[in-house]
Parts: C-alpha cells; structure tokens; sequence
C-alpha cells in the first residue's frame, strides 16, 4: 500500500536525486510523509550524455505524480569537479564532492524556502556511506539532513523502486557524476577537519555561486 500523508503538509524539502535505485526511493518516503519535494541533480557533461539527464527527468516525471507542482534543478558539476581533481587526492575526491553538492542543495534550499535536504544514503552500501564518512560529508551542511534509507538493504530499495514503478528506469545505464575520477579504493574513513584543511585550496564560494547560477530549473505540473 503507498498510503501515507497528504503531500506538502509537512513541509517542503530539497531532494538530491541521481540516476540510480536509492535517490528516487528516499524521495518518495518524504513525499509519504507529507513533504513537498523539489528535486536536485548534479551533472558533468563531459560525462553524462543527453540520455543520462533525460533518464533523470523521466524518473521526477514519475515522482512528480504525487504532488500537484513538481521542480527539478539540473546543476553542471564539472568545473567544481575540475578544481576538486587539481587539488584533492583521489581517495576523497567523493567525498569532497558529496560535500560541495549538500553545500550547493543547502543554496537551492534557501532560494526554495526548504526546511531540509534529503539524500539517498543508505549505511556501508558503498565507501563514502560510512558512518564515518557520512559524518564528514553531513558536516559540509548547516542545514537539516534527511537520509530516510539509512538502516534498508538494498532488496528493500528494489523493493519499493519496483512499486512505485522507478526501478526500470534507474537500471538503464547512466554514469553517476560521484564516480568520476575516484580512486580505486576510495578512502573507508575520514576526518571533517582534515577534509575541511584540503577544501581550503579551492575557491568554494565563487565555485558554488556560479554552479547555482548556471542551473537549469524544469517545471513539471499534473
């Protein structure tokens, strides 16, 4: 059964949505809760083909049902990518790059007037998930984080992406933006702080303004 609370009575939350199983699952569960959602992705187009964001735009045309307005922030990552590359050794180049997206999702928060970010995390699925590294990269945000797939295994998320007819989508192939140029062996555990040491090298703001500058908003209505 999807029953759950009237959409938009508890709020409206920003939601970072990727290609993949888990993102459009978390989403749905706030949605279950009452929140309103607009949705956020980030892109590299040195990577990701047209195919890739028009997949990402499917999977919101099939959330967008539960609620009467739906937005979607398609954000270019590659530039901040680039500077990430120059600067951050490839063991926690995930990990900074999940850092800048929560710092760039809390901008669109304000803009949107959210109470929150939701994300699709679900604990020690894959390096940057555990609780270690969650720590450092949720630290990146002042704002409220909302992971409500943290404690489901993954039969659970298919689960779930099957019912709400998402989970075709998200197998088709896609290249995740997060992979790009990571190393092998991604770093297990981390340290807010020394991440914080290496941050210091990039130019955050100017990165982060013009990444929400250059965002393309779509509107989707039932």
């Amino acid at each position: 059964s999807l029953c759950g609370l009237p959409v938009g009575v508890s709020g409206k939350v920003v939601s970072l949505i990727s290609g993949g199983i888990d993102s459009p699952v978390s989403s749905f569960f706030m949605m279950k809760r009452g929140c309103s959602i607009t949705y956020l992705h980030f892109y590299n187009s040195t990577i990701n083909t047209k195919q890739s964001l028009e997949k990402v735009i499917d999977l919101v045309k099939v959330l967008s049902k539960y609620q009467f307005k739906t937005k979607l922030y398609l954000v270019p990552f590659e530039n901040i990518q680039k500077e990430i590359i120059k600067e951050v050794n490839s063991r926690y180049r995930m990990i900074v790059y999940k850092r800048f997206m929560l710092m760039i999702a809390e901008k669109i928060q304000e803009i949107e007037k959210a109470a929150a970010v939701v994300t699709g995390e679900n604990v020690a699925q894959v390096a940057s998930q555990t609780l270690q590294n969650l720590n450092t990269i949720y630290k990146a945000s002042k704002s409220m984080v909302l992971a409500p797939l943290l404690g489901f295994d993954k039969e659970e998320i298919i689960d779930v992406a099957k019912k709400i007819k998402t989970f075709e989508l998200s197998i088709l192939p896609y290249q995740d933006c997060c992979s790009f140029l990571i190393s092998e062996h991604p770093a297990t555990t981390s340290n807010p702080e020394e991440i914080e040491k290496m941050e210091l090298k990039l130019n955050k703001k100017e990165l982060i303004e013009d990444s929400v500058k250059n965002s393309q908003v779509k509107v989707f209505v039932n």
